[in-house]
């Protein structure tokens, strides 16, 4: 999965800085690999903030990594931001006692409107908790000047 045209840590940096705005920023994530040929791999270290009343990581807080992982993945092929239009997720197993989970993307198609990218969730020990498949809508210049 991992990509052949890895990005410089300068461009990763850049796309953190972008990463570290509203949601994602309080959602704590990082990336910490990415390549040109649409690959992203993303961190999500845990907090009291990210666990449900049961103990394990809400739901909710697994997608959001994935959703962002898979729309990084796309931005880090370069020339346009998207959106997400649809997405599908399972959930393999509870999120118990982790630090920390990282979401790793590949984008499987991109076209002129919309990309498909795979995100499998992984706990720290490298067993995945889930999987999305999700389609993102590209977003042009003309969308973006706005």
């Amino acid at each position: 999965m991992r990509g052949d045209i890895m990005l410089s840590q300068k461009e990763i940096d850049e796309l953190n800085d972008i990463n570290d705005m509203g949601f994602n920023g309080a959602m704590n994530l990082r990336i910490t690999e990415a390549s040109e040929d649409g690959y992203c791999e993303m961190v999500m270290d845990i907090g009291p903030e990210h666990l449900n009343p049961v103990g394990t990581v809400h739901g909710g807080a697994v997608f959001g990594l994935a959703d962002t992982v898979g729309g990084f993945a796309i931005r880090a092929m370069g020339e346009f931001a998207c959106t997400t239009c649809t997405s599908t997720i399972d959930y393999f197993s509870p999120t118990l006692n982790t630090a920390k989970l990282i979401g790793r993307a590949q984008v499987l198609k991109r076209g002129k409107r919309m990309s498909t990218v795979e995100v499998t969730i992984y706990n720290d020990k490298d067993k995945p908790v889930a999987k999305l498949l999700g389609r993102y809508a590209n977003l042009d210049e003309a969308f973006r000047a706005k």
